[in-house]
């Protein structure tokens, strides 16, 4: 690990979320929604846990939440059978239904109650699907069988991941009706996962070869690889207004760290805070715009809150120690086609519900 010689966050970990579930999202007041130790969607604020109450729900789970404390995910009812999207907002539960399709989870909710999420149909594949003014819409897919939105942003464009004609998964971007296939880092496979209000998505992509995976920064059609912490996989999970962007990245000795990139820099966020804490962050999910940032370690769930304002660029690169020198998803499984298997890792469905194809040189999770 680099050295320490700023401590840059302080660290407030987040009693009463179950730390085995990867499904938090953060809002801009630090206010965090995702799955509580009772298995039921929920909200964590200054310390205070709330579940939600979903009647005749035997689980249920919290993947998205906006400024105004409104939550989107999923829930099943007691006894089996359909498992919908819902929207909590004021103590009321929308149901959103599942589109005809078997189960449906809400993964997203912007400023204006828009939604975005997956439904899967009785035949199989996913498809995304967009919540506006009472209606559920299917978005489509760039030409293959099944999709999946991830994230949406205050002006309803939604990002995820599309089979394309081939069946190769690929990110999206989704805006006014219409789906544009971002491509890929060179490799047959990419995902959006978030995208902010200026439209900037990040996720993650394989490199030629589909050897490794790098996460990425797309702005306005350009792709950017974002490197790694010296091993051959990362993924971007979050980003802020203001491009910051956080998520994982494999170290050169195979460990999954969280990371912050900032100012086209990556950094290691167990390098800027206190390490008398004994945390390992593995992985960052969320970034706000007042520069919080929800991750999980070691631990369980952290907030991490600066304590300063960011540095220059030039001052990140003076206390990496020279860490950042390097070439720039929890349970130890593997990929079966023998590439490591995140530690952390929010989104198991990806390339399995779109493709059921073989899992050779793909993303496939057991």
């Amino acid at each position: 690990m680099p050295g320490h010689a700023s401590i840059l966050y302080d660290v407030t970990q987040i009693v009463g979320f179950d730390p085995a579930r990867d499904d938090s999202a953060l809002n801009d007041s630090g206010q965090v929604a995702g799955t509580t130790s009772t298995g039921m969607a929920g909200t964590w604020s200054n310390g205070v846990v709330v579940s939600v109450a979903i009647p005749g729900a035997s689980s249920s789970e919290a993947l998205g939440i906006n400024n105004s404390g409104d939550i989107a995910g999923e829930f099943c009812p007691s006894g089996g059978g359909v498992c919908p999207a819902f929207l909590y907002s004021n103590s009321l539960l929308t149901n959103l239904g599942t589109l005809g399709g078997i189960d449906a989870v809400a993964t997203g909710i912007n400023e204006y109650g828009q939604a975005a999420g997956y439904l899967l149909t009785s035949a199989g594949p996913s498809h995304a699907f967009l919540y506006e003014n009472g209606n559920m819409t299917d978005i489509g897919t760039l030409g293959g069988s099944s999709s999946i939105a991830y994230g949406i942003n205050n002006s309803g464009e939604v990002t995820g991941n599309s089979a394309i004609a081939s069946g190769d998964g690929h990110a999206f971007l989704y805006s006014a009706g219409t789906m544009t296939d971002l491509g890929t880092l060179g490799g047959t496979f990419s995902s959006g996962v978030a995208i902010n209000n200026s439209g900037q998505t990040v996720g993650v992509s394989y490199m030629p070869g589909n050897g490794a995976w790098h996460a990425f920064l797309d702005n306005g059609g350009k792709m950017t690889d974002l490197g790694t912490l010296g091993g051959t996989v990362s993924e971007a999970d979050g980003v802020n207004d203001s491009g910051q962007v956080v998520g994982f990245a494999f170290t050169a000795g195979g460990v999954s760290h969280a990371f912050l990139y900032s100012a086209g820099t990556m950094i290691d966020l167990n390098s800027v805070i206190d390490p008398s804490l004994n945390i390992t962050l593995q992985q960052a999910y969320a970034i706000n715009n007042a520069d919080q940032i929800l991750a999980i370690g070691n631990h369980g769930w952290e907030l991490l809150t600066p304590v300063a304002a960011a540095p220059e660029p030039s001052a990140w690169l003076l206390f990496s120690g020279g860490f950042l020198g390097f070439a720039m998803f929890r349970r130890r499984n593997r990929f079966a086609n023998d590439n490591p298997k995140p530690i952390k890792r929010r989104y198991p469905e990806v390339a399995y519900r779109l493709t059921g194809k073989s899992s050779t040189n793909r993303m496939r999770w057991d």
